[in-house]
């Protein structure tokens, strides 16, 4: 469990109007992340009452869950009471990742598969049965060590209840409560069987082709990665792009079926390449990031704290959680030796092959995954932003060091104190199911357009749930919550659709 004995540094509030100014704010205040504590909101442009507000958006490499839904829901939520009841003017401004390590990796292992698939039609079925075979065996290796490395498909079931019985159980690898470490190990299990189940129907004709590689893919995806991905030609940036236009043209169209204001000004990484490289040079010219021989850029930061600023605003007791560190980095990153310290974090990666790159005066390289919203905050909404906002999970370390990265860009080295770059931090809680959170990585989760689609849920019904709980905790499905949100929302039918009939009227008789 990380340690609490860090405390969070100093937090500057925003200048308020005086008496004189006869400017008068709604008596607002909000949980800022920065403080942990709920702080008045006094926005800069207190005359307009303007308000500038970035959100991490989505990395698009595969459809939204209901996770998802609960972050931009939620987040709706609060934009709408700030801009219809409290009358400010919003600034909203949303990113779309449409570069990292997982996109990289998604498309790649995409493209690799259509070849895999017109080899397999012209060799037959053998060489399909064979690499399967190959892609399994590796799988287990990796992700369920505690299996034999030279597995039968048709044994893998009893072999993975006499290894992971206890898992099976619900009980958890150290005798504590199950996690998400266990439920990983699930997923995994879960993987492998789908997989094993597959590779011995074929050999009685019992499942079609196409039903073979949906089932398949996810031990086959990293198997033909790790083989080829260097053999990828990465300057084709669109075996990459077209897997990030058709997942964000669908993340829009499932947060419109939500009932989602559009945001007012949405960037992508792929759009500002040259801009992130100015943003990297500046940094570095201010001290505080350093190249390595491979072309890569770090963030320097032993020098940022040396010029007396602070690291990990939001959450310092985490700034040495090594897991939290190398998710941060993500799966491609190189290990170097070059590095000042383990913590320091890719403003700039070279590319190896196979990864798509931009020009740079360190060499051909690609963003790291913090850099992308600093340069894009910074070049729509300027050297300071009244709120940001984004899931929990990403407080530590991407937000920390969007923060620490962003302060030495806009600092000012003649001036004592530090830059404060965000007023206002706010981030959305969890949407867990069985005690771990909805993530892609554990393969627990629901997509928007399969819940509404199903009628699992309606756009309404999911606001209210969301409005049972506090929109920075975390919230649990349950079949309790499930059942009080659905009476919620038959008692807000009820109460709306005679007004919806009463407004009709109005404007029919008003025609």
């Amino acid at each position: 469990m990380a340690s609490q004995a860090r405390q969070q540094p100093h937090w500057q509030p925003p200048p308020s109007p005086s008496p004189e100014d006869h400017i008068k704010l709604p008596p607002l205040t909000i949980w800022n992340s920065l403080t942990r504590s709920k702080t008045p909101f006094i926005p800069l442009d207190w005359k307009n009452k303007r308000v500038t507000w970035y959100v991490c958006g989505p990395t698009v490499y595969d459809d939204a869950h209901l996770g998802h839904a609960r972050n931009y829901v939620s987040t709706d939520i609060i934009r709408r009471i700030m801009k219809d009841y409290f009358k400010f003017d919003v600034k909203f401004v949303m990113n779309i990742t449409d570069v990292d390590d997982k996109i990289i990796v998604r498309g790649r292992q995409q493209h690799l598969l259509e070849e895999f698939n017109d080899t397999a039609r012209r060799k037959g079925t053998a060489t399909v049965e064979d690499t399967c075979l190959a892609a399994l065996k590796a799988y287990i290796a990796k992700n369920l060590p505690l299996l034999p490395k030279d597995i039968d498909p048709q044994g893998v079931s009893k072999q993975i209840e006499n290894h992971y019985d206890s898992i099976l159980n619900g009980k958890a690898l150290d005798g504590g409560a199950p996690g998400d470490k266990e439920a990983k190990i699930k997923m995994h299990i879960k993987t492998v069987l789908v997989a094993s189940a597959a590779m011995v129907s074929p050999k009685t004709g019992s499942i079609p082709q196409e039903d073979f590689n949906s089932q398949v893919q996810d031990i086959l995806l990293p198997y033909l990665d790790s083989l080829y991905s260097s053999t990828i030609n990465a300057n084709d940036h669109s075996i990459f792009t077209k897997l990030t236009k058709k997942f964000e043209d669908r993340f829009m169209e499932d947060v419109r079926a939500l009932n989602c204001v559009d945001p007012d000004v949405v960037t992508r990484v792929t759009e500002y390449g040259q801009q992130i490289v100015d943003f990297v040079e500046k940094v570095m010219k201010n001290g505080f990031a350093y190249r390595t021989s491979d072309g890569s850029v770090y963030f320097d930061i032993e020098a940022f704290e040396a010029a007396n600023n602070s690291y990990a605003r939001l959450e310092p007791w985490n700034r040495n959680d090594k897991d939290l560190q190398a998710d941060g980095e993500g799966a491609l990153t190189k290990k170097t030796s070059e590095k000042r310290s383990d913590a320091d974090f890719a403003l700039w990666k070279s590319s190896k092959p196979g990864e798509p790159s931009w020009p740079s005066p360190w060499g051909n390289g690609r963003p790291g995954w913090h850099i992308e919203c600093s340069a894009m905050a910074s070049d729509k909404l300027g050297s300071q932003i009244d709120i940001h906002s984004g899931g929990v999970d990403l407080a530590f370390p991407h937000h920390d060091n969007e923060l620490a990265q962003s302060e030495a860009y806009w600092c000012d080295k003649a001036h004592p104190t530090q830059h404060q770059w965000v007023n206002y931090f706010l981030h959305m809680g969890h949407l867990s199911i069985q005690g771990s959170k909805m993530s892609k990585s554990l393969k627990n989760f629901t997509t928007v357009r399969e819940a509404l689609g199903r009628g699992d849920w309606t756009p309404r019904g999911l606001r209210i749930v969301f409005l049972l709980g506090g929109w920075r905790e975390g919230i649990e499905i349950t079949d309790d919550l499930v059942k009080e949100g659905s009476s919620w929302e038959d008692k807000v039918n009820v109460s709306v659709e005679p007004l919806e009939l009463l407004s009709y009227r109005f404007r029919v008789d008003n025609a």
